[in-house]
């Protein structure tokens, strides 16, 4: 054997033998993990009873209701405060302790409806997140299936191989590519799995289930479906529902309240109510940058959907091309027109299109999910917009 083939053969045979031990360490630790968690509990878990399960138990939630909780009661503290007042003329009041008076029940009624608005935006936030993450674990679940399905195919590939060479139609070297491409294919497999454990832990924590929980996924991913929906439809919907610009919306109407009311006492030039106009040019800009916050998230929502539903058509005809691809090369190494290294590469590439077909479809859900929550909510929610009304008294 000339030297320069020697010195391949070596190489390629010391990286056979490096992968097989890193993918059989692996492998090793992964089958003490599984036996470690055989006697776990079970549950059967649907989308909705997750969902459900994190409104119960998702801290996030609970301190948005306390807020919320609060807040009614702060209502009814300033409807009592109100009643035992009176009339100005009755106890001498001046003017600028009835209009705080006045605006007191007023500040207190739009906090409830703003806190509200922020308990009904973290169940919606919650929602998608809990959303992500079993369309994660569904995803992680079919990218196992994926590579153990080519991990068969490079055994096949293998033991072909090890006839091909005994028959002496094939050199040595075409056995260790198919050694080669197990071994990797064995190591991809421990990695997906090991990633839908690490997975399926996070799900547990994040529903409050204890983390060795062996949760088992009753739904699917659903089928990419045509996004026909417009933009202009879309927008309709959020501007009508987005809790955000809701908000937005009470502290503008409750600041211009706040200016006609000095100024009809004070007068349109008192420094009072010049104070009252600032505070509803800024509650002006607020409303107009959520307003235009709105637009931005809806249209990029609507623009990843899309491109998401076409990523994933276009994989879908990758895979096909692929699947077709592997096939004549297995016809080819039949009949000696093909070498190993030809059939573990078209196998290999098919592999890694199944796998982002997976995710794509995974980016599809969570893409189409996004776009409906950001109809009724922004993806981040600050609870400051509660205290954007009142007087402070």
């Amino acid at each position: 054997m000339p030297a320069t083939k020697l010195r391949k053969f070596i190489v390629l045979l010391a990286g056979v033998l490096l992968v097989m031990l890193l993918a059989g360490t692996a492998f090793s630790a992964d089958t003490i993990q599984t036996k470690s968690s055989a006697d776990a509990r079970q549950l059967s878990l649907s989308l909705n009873d997750a969902i459900k399960m994190a409104h119960e138990n998702n801290s996030r939630i609970k301190l948005a209701k306390i807020n919320y909780d609060n807040a009614v009661i702060d209502v009814d503290v300033a409807h009592d405060i109100s009643k035992k007042l009176g009339r100005v003329e009755d106890y001498g009041l001046s003017m600028d302790s009835a209009l705080a008076r006045e605006f007191n029940e007023r500040d207190k009624k739009d906090a409830r409806t703003m806190a509200e608005n922020n308990y009904r935006a973290a169940l919606e936030a919650i929602d998608l997140s809990i959303r992500k993450m079993y369309f994660d674990l569904l995803a992680a679940q079919e990218t196992q299936k994926a590579k153990q399905t080519a991990l068969a195919r490079a055994q096949e590939q293998q033991k072909n191989a090890q006839a091909a060479y005994k028959a002496g139609t094939v050199a040595k070297t075409d056995v260790l590519q198919a050694d080669a491409a197990v071994a990797s294919a064995r190591a991809d497999l421990v990695v997906a799995s090991n990633n839908l454990v690490t997975l399926r832990m996070k799900l547990c924590k994040e529903l409050g289930l204890p983390v060795g929980t062996q949760i088992v996924l009753t739904d699917k991913l659903d089928n990419v479906n045509k996004v026909d929906e417009t933009l202009e439809k879309a927008l309709q919907e959020a501007e009508k529902n987005r809790l955000d610009l809701q908000n937005a919306a009470i502290s503008l109407d409750n600041a211009k309240a706040r200016l006609k009311a000095v100024s009809d006492v004070y007068g349109s030039r008192h420094y009072m109510a010049q104070k009252a106009a600032l505070g509803v040019q800024k509650a002006d800009i607020d409303y107009n940058d959520t307003k235009q916050t709105v637009q931005t998230d809806i249209t990029t929502a609507l623009l990843n959907l899309q491109a998401a539903e076409q990523g994933y058509r276009a994989l879908t005809q990758a895979v096909t091309a692929a699947q077709e691809s592997l096939r004549l090369a297995k016809l080819r190494y039949q009949v000696g027109a093909a070498n190993s290294f030809e059939v573990t590469a078209a196998a290999e590439k098919l592999a890694d299109l199944e796998a982002k077909q997976i995710s794509a479809l995974e980016t599809y859900q969570i893409a189409r999910a996004t776009l409906n929550t950001l109809k009724v909510t922004a993806l981040t929610t600050s609870s400051s917009s509660t205290s954007s009304t009142g007087t402070g008294n």
